[in-house]
């Protein structure tokens, strides 16, 4: 591994024990019992350090990553060419079933929900996430997103689902297997065929 690939992966593995340890407090004792300080002592780091990666204790809480979002992107385009547009999506977002990515999922979820706080920073961070999943898919589909609704119907119809099914899961009694729910929504979600439908463009009417 070349020196800057070494430097980029220790970036990345502190950025991701800052993120662990702020969702772990604040798991534990609320937004308004974690400081930057706890954050940064949990994570094995200096405050100065943590300010190298966040501004904010809500923003390491969301864990808002553009070059986490533009790897998913990545990810997406080098999946199968075969694979329709939901599936490959529905596999990088969910790390294939990845039990830890899913349960990072479901944590960030339930604290945006428990501290209304959190939400601003996490509809940035959604939307960013968004717009790199959608280029990826208009990619793959050989479509111009500006022009083709589809690409942008597949990854928010995607995402939803996804939201939902975890969202139910994490509200019931859990006795139930999650990843056979998973599995059932994908099937489904393949099912309505999202990139096939394409409206066809209406010409203006002129008013009379």
């Amino acid at each position: 591994m070349t020196t800057t690939g070494l430097r980029e992966r220790k970036k990345r593995e502190t950025f991701v024990r800052i993120v662990t340890a702020a969702r772990e407090l604040v798991s534990e004792r609320g937004i308004a019992g974690v400081t930057v300080d706890d954050i940064a002592e949990a994570a094995g780091i200096s405050t100065r350090t943590f300010f190298n990666y966040f501004s904010s204790k809500n923003e390491a809480v969301i864990g808002s990553d553009p070059q986490g979002f533009e790897a998913a992107a990545s990810a997406l385009r080098n999946r199968p060419s075969d694979e329709r547009p939901a599936r490959a999506l529905w596999s990088v977002i969910t790390g294939e079933g990845d039990d830890a990515m899913l349960q990072r999922w479901m944590l960030r979820n339930e604290l945006v929900r428990r501290h209304p706080e959190l939400l601003p920073r996490h509809l940035e961070s959604f939307d960013l996430a968004t717009r790199a999943l959608t280029e990826a898919v208009a990619d793959r589909m050989d479509v111009d997103q500006g022009r083709d609704p589809r690409p942008a119907f597949v990854v928010a119809t995607t995402i939803a689902a996804l939201r939902s099914v975890m969202a139910w899961w994490q509200a019931s009694d859990r006795s139930t297997d999650l990843h056979v729910h998973l599995a059932t929504t994908l099937t489904t979600l393949e099912m309505l065929d999202l990139d096939a439908f394409r409206p066809d463009p209406v010409d203006p009417v002129d008013p009379v």
